[in-house]
């Protein structure tokens, strides 16, 4: 080709690239904070320690405003349900809640009756959420304990939540003790669900009775991880208020805890928990509140409050979305999101970068014959297309083509290119040459459902694709592209 074509080309190519960049947009999150706490210490009498608790209503409120929690399990919490009784501890937090503008759903699970203040109560855990409570379950266990399981919908998809205190006794004595039924049960009856599973455990992560939490599906456990992670956070190592209420203090006894589903893409979820952060409320001095400006404790019990905040910013349908660009502009082909190969590359980016995947797909056959048939112009244009998800400028073409044909090589543009700054850059940001930015399945937000759509139909041409299941707006996106 010559000098006088190629550059007619170049410029004709400048003039349209502007309309096939794309800058992409972060698509919508749910972020969710759990919070769970075991509200009585041992202070005296039963009448006592009930008192205790009664007297601390109003740090109650404080703490679960003040962390901003979006579901709440409260563990030994006495109530009758009666909103009129002065002497409700749950209906009281309730209405205090409420009272400041802060709307909770209930659910509670009855342990056992006890009578004090002059009245019989019930004793057990509780849950407070922002989201409607959905398919409640109270389960029997040992020693006349319950465990309480509900469902929560968020934007990803669904998660099943377990509240939890057995009694220390029979928390991993004897062999079905509380924790081997709550496994049990869980397993058997929700093996596709993400699950969160929290509450004061009376027993520690060491303890074979909730390692078995940790452990693969395989191996008989839940593959659970911890929320609050005492090798993350040095705080989430002791759970227990010794300080005031006397004990061990130089042991660790982290017994309340948050866990969650490792793998919850493979379950109810479009995306993975990610922990942002975790916290445990163990200071005697007062907190105070950076919502209301109120001080509150959270000292009066023999536990800690515990709070972790998940987000569902799983990269793997952007590490995929990545692979299939890479598939259809380095090999000229379409893969689907689920394909091995879309699968293996994803990880691969994942945990060596995006250069090494590049020159991975450079190896092939594919690339190499696409490499050695295309023109200098057609190979400039997929490599900025694959590497830097875009048309090539005018400047950069022209450079491109005037170094090959003083004699470089096309290897020595791809190393050139996939070393760059903004090669590196589009890796680290993950851009895409299409947007992320549209609510293709019209459920009124865009989010990690609409970024599968587009990464499993992001390369193919409406005319040829079956598109009975892809939603009428991606289509008309299409057509619209000129796709």
């Amino acid at each position: 080709m010559s000098k006088f074509i190629r550059l007619i080309v170049i410029l004709i190519i400048s003039i349209i690239s502007p309309f096939f960049i794309k800058v992409p947009t972060a698509f919508a999150q749910t972020n969710l904070k759990v919070l769970t706490f075991n509200l009585v210490g041992t202070v005296g009498t039963t009448e006592q320690n009930e008192i205790n608790v009664l007297n601390h209503v109003s740090d109650i409120v404080e703490l679960i405003i003040d962390s901003k929690a979006d579901i709440v399990g409260l563990q030994e919490v006495r109530t009758r349900l009666d909103p009129n009784d002065p002497d409700d501890i749950l209906m009281l937090i309730l209405a205090g809640l409420k009272a400041k503008g802060y709307n909770y759903n209930l659910q509670h699970a009855r342990h056992f009756s006890f009578a004090v203040l002059g009245k019989d109560w019930n004793a057990g855990v509780a849950v407070l959420s922002k989201y409607p409570i959905e398919e409640t379950t109270t389960v029997s266990t040992v020693s006349e304990r319950k465990f309480l399981v509900f469902k929560i919908t968020i934007p990803e998809g669904y998660i099943r939540i377990v509240n939890v205190h057995p009694s220390v006794e029979n928390a991993c004595w004897p062999k079905d003790n509380h924790h081997f039924l709550i496994r049990k049960y869980v397993k058997t009856t929700y093996p596709n669900d993400a699950l969160i599973i929290m509450g004061d455990f009376n027993a520690r992560p060491t303890e074979s009775c909730v390692e078995k939490y940790f452990q693969s599906e395989q191996d008989g456990g839940l593959n659970l991880a911890e929320g609050c992670d005492a090798n993350i956070n040095s705080e989430c190592k002791n759970t227990m208020n010794f300080a005031t209420f006397g004990g061990p203090e130089n042991e660790s006894w982290q017994i309340d805890q948050i866990l969650y589903s490792k793998n919850a893409v493979t379950k109810s979820l479009s995306s993975n928990f990610n922990v942002r952060s975790s916290k445990v409320y163990n200071s005697d001095s007062p907190y105070t509140s950076a919502v209301t400006g109120a001080q509150y404790n959270t000292n009066f019990s023999d536990h800690y409050p515990v709070l972790v905040e998940f987000d569902f910013n799983d990269l793997t349908p952007l590490f995929r979305a990545q692979a299939i660009q890479y598939y259809k502009e380095f090999l000229g082909r379409s893969e689907a999101y689920e394909s091995d190969g879309v699968k293996w590359h994803a990880n691969n980016i994942k945990t060596n970068g995006c250069k090494a995947d590049i020159l991975n797909f450079a190896q092939s056959t594919a690339f190499i014959n696409r490499k050695n048939s295309f023109s200098d112009i057609q190979y400039i244009r997929m490599l900025y297309r694959g590497i830097l998800s875009r048309e090539p400028e005018l400047g950069g073409l022209n450079w491109f083509t005037n170094q090959l044909y003083n004699g470089q090589t096309k290897d020595w543009v791809l190393n050139a290119l996939v070393n760059s700054n903004e090669a590196k850059n589009v890796c680290d940001n993950k851009k895409l040459i299409n947007p992320l930015d549209k609510d293709f399945n019209n459920d009124g937000i865009v989010n990690s459902k609409d970024l599968k759509i587009v990464a499993d139909n992001l390369f193919h041409n409406v005319n040829t694709v079956n598109t009975t299941n892809i939603p009428t707006q991606f289509i008309f996106w299409m057509v619209d592209e000129g796709l």
